[in-house]
């Protein structure tokens, strides 16, 4: 029938004296060996990965180009600066040209503002032309 075992610690034998056969030799140290394979692959993979990116990024992206654009004026006195303006509309069939000069020159720097003379004439097709003249204080960054 049915045989019950009893097992002894320390002698390693069965009370009936047969002997015991030895426990089962643990599990293999193979899955842990393999999932460490697949881990440092992994790895690899993602170092790769992570150096390409910063190759292509170091390389291959465009920079700006051209030269920085500063930030704020940097005008010398008595400098003159010109701009010829033109324009032309086209309302409800009706052409009308705008032509006209802006001209700016540069009077005094105390060191923080600029003190500037500005012309404007404007020569509107069918009238006489405009001109307006006036003086105008600004820092470098434009604002008063």
């Amino acid at each position: 029938m049915w045989g019950v075992k009893v097992w002894v610690e320390s002698g390693g034998s069965s009370v009936s004296g047969e002997p015991v056969p030895p426990p089962p030799p643990p599990t293999s140290v193979e899955p842990t060996r393999k999932s460490r394979k697949k881990l440092y692959a992994l790895l690899g993979i993602v170092l790769i990965a992570v150096l390409i990116s910063v190759v292509v990024i170091t390389f291959f992206v465009p920079r700006g180009l051209g030269e920085t654009i500063p930030y704020g004026f940097n005008y010398a006195v008595g400098e003159k600066m010109v701009y010829d303006l033109s324009m032309s509309v086209n309302v409800g069939g009706q052409s009308m040209s705008e032509t006209g000069t802006i001209s700016m020159e540069v009077l005094s720097f105390d060191g923080d503002n600029y003190t500037i003379n500005e012309t404007a004439s404007f020569a509107v097709q069918g009238m006489p032309q405009q001109e307006v003249s006036f003086t105008m204080r600004m820092n470098k960054f434009g604002l008063d």
